[in-house]
């Protein structure tokens, strides 16, 4: 038996569908599961892909790419190749794991392309809720449990477990754990106590100002932390910028891979840094987690998973605006999250792991 799992995203969009794969594994124990996902791309060779996340995982059998950012007959051919490919699996059902909000055009459009190549059992495709926008302070549903609410309300009972959102949600590789204590060991020395920056995120409306990280990292120093820049494969110097910024630190850009940055997050005492794949990355090896977000999605949509973490939000009239870039100035979101409210909240995150 064959189910093909529709999925898209990069890497915190992978890590939240974390819980629906283990449903459908846990509904479907015995089948071959085929994750057909987006690719990296030529636009974004930074993004991180689903397989490097889930490889190795057991939620997933085989991966299969599509190309998400093409235009013109370069989309009819990726169209009709997946398409064939699907045909050639012949699954018994295909599920749509991907993000809630995806608009109901692309999903019915979706669906007819899954029917034309033979498939007759479909989960996840009905729309989600409608985007969350305005004011409002009952927090928006986190995006996990929409994704196993569209499943459990097609039939797959095994969605409705809350057990599948329990962290972590990534085991770190023993061999992977062995290389990263051996690397901390050498250039940071036995006794280092790390602590993950996340200043950078491909989207520009979740930004914090850089001076400010830049005085967070000296902060981390002086108080006897190790600020650490974690990258996930991608390496164009603007990690070793930021160490030098600080006149202290580690670089880790582009030196491990997700699998080897997910062991070097669990050995972190923290992570502080922007609403990035790498924040949930950090969840998912159950280490808390200092997130700094902007007002672009729903309270409580995109938090990280699990316990301990805490979320720094400024409330703006404009919140739920669901842009890419800010086109305020200021950006009053995240400029006013004050450099000594987010070093307050962290040294209390990280007060309990002191000796």
């Amino acid at each position: 038996m064959t189910i093909l799992v529709h999925h898209t995203g990069s890497l915190g969009d992978t890590i939240v569908t974390i819980p629906s794969l283990r449903a459908l594994r846990a509904e479907w124990p015995d089948a071959r599961i085929v994750l057909l996902h987006t690719a990296g791309s030529a636009a974004r060779p930074e993004a991180v892909p689903s397989d490097a996340v889930l490889r190795g995982s057991g939620l997933v059998d085989e991966f299969l790419p599509y190309a998400r950012h093409v235009g013109g007959l370069a989309l009819g051919r990726e169209v009709v190749r997946v398409w064939r490919a699907i045909r050639r699996l012949a699954p018994s059902a295909a599920v749509f794991v991907g993000p809630s909000e995806r608009a109901p055009s692309a999903l019915r459009r979706d669906a007819a392309l899954y029917r034309a190549a033979g498939v007759r059992r479909l989960y996840g495709f009905r729309p989600g809720a409608a985007s969350w926008r305005g004011a409002a302070d009952a927090p928006a549903p986190h995006e996990a449990v929409r994704k196993l609410d569209r499943l459990a309300a097609d039939g797959l009972t095994s969605a409705a477990d809350p057990r599948w959102l329990a962290a972590p949600l990534i085991d770190v590789d023993a061999g992977n754990r062995r290389a990263v204590d051996a690397w901390l060991d050498v250039v940071a020395g036995p006794h280092a106590r790390p602590v993950a920056v996340g200043p950078e995120t491909l989207m520009p409306s979740k930004l914090w100002p850089k001076d400010r990280f830049v005085e967070l990292g000296r902060r981390l120093l002086a108080g006897g932390w190790c600020p650490v820049i974690v990258g996930s494969g991608r390496d164009d110097g603007s990690a070793a910028d930021w160490v030098q910024r600080w006149g202290g630190g580690l670089d880790a850009g582009g030196r491990w891979s997700v699998r080897e940055s997910a062991a070097l997050l669990s050995r972190c005492e923290a992570y502080v840094g922007v609403d990035s794949g790498l924040a949930h990355l950090t969840a998912a090896v159950a280490r808390p987690a200092v997130v700094l977000t902007s007002g672009r999605a729903g309270i409580g949509q995109w938090d990280p998973l699990g316990t301990g973490h805490v979320v720094l939000r400024h409330r703006t009239p404009c919140e739920g605006c669901r842009l890419r870039d800010c086109p305020i100035e200021d950006h009053p979101c995240m400029t006013s999250l004050s450099i000594d409210t987010v070093w307050t909240t962290l040294t209390a995150v990280l007060r309990p792991s002191i000796p």
